[in-house]
């Protein structure tokens, strides 16, 4: 909850440095790169641990899963935003700008999160082998 936090924080001030100075620094580009992902990422704890708090099994692709659904939802906010964008000059900036910043860092902690749990469940059923 405390990276959550920290990136909610982070999030509001880039929103804020963003409306004030209507320009794209790099340094909000990294905290942005940095922010999507880390919300991600506590979005899919909180969730992961409700589910085990209620079936008190633990699920290793929840995590993953609710990464991917950051990625898809992102991914088709910045396909809409692309799509009914008129402005000539700026065609798509937003769009750009979204699938970059959000869609590709979360896409990045998607593959990640599938690789650990992947080498999670293998490890798991190494040890379930090796006891029979």
């Amino acid at each position: 909850m405390i990276i959550a936090t920290i990136s909610f924080i982070a999030l509001t001030v880039l929103v804020a440095i963003l409306s004030i100075n209507e320009i794209l620094p790099l340094t909000v580009m990294f905290i942005c790169c940095l922010t999507a992902p880390a919300v991600a990422t506590c979005a899919a704890y909180c969730l992961y641990y409700h589910i085990e708090i209620k079936t008190g099994k633990k699920t290793r692709t929840v995590i993953p899963l609710t990464c991917l659904a950051f990625t898809v939802i992102s991914g088709v906010i910045g396909l809409v935003s692309y799509i009914n964008d008129h402005n000539f000059i700026l065609r798509g900036l937003e769009a750009q700008l979204i699938w970059f910043l959000i869609m590709l860092p979360t896409l990045v902690a998607t593959i990640v999160h599938f690789i650990a749990a992947y080498i999670r469940n293998m490890n798991e059923l190494k040890k379930l082998r090796d006891q029979k």
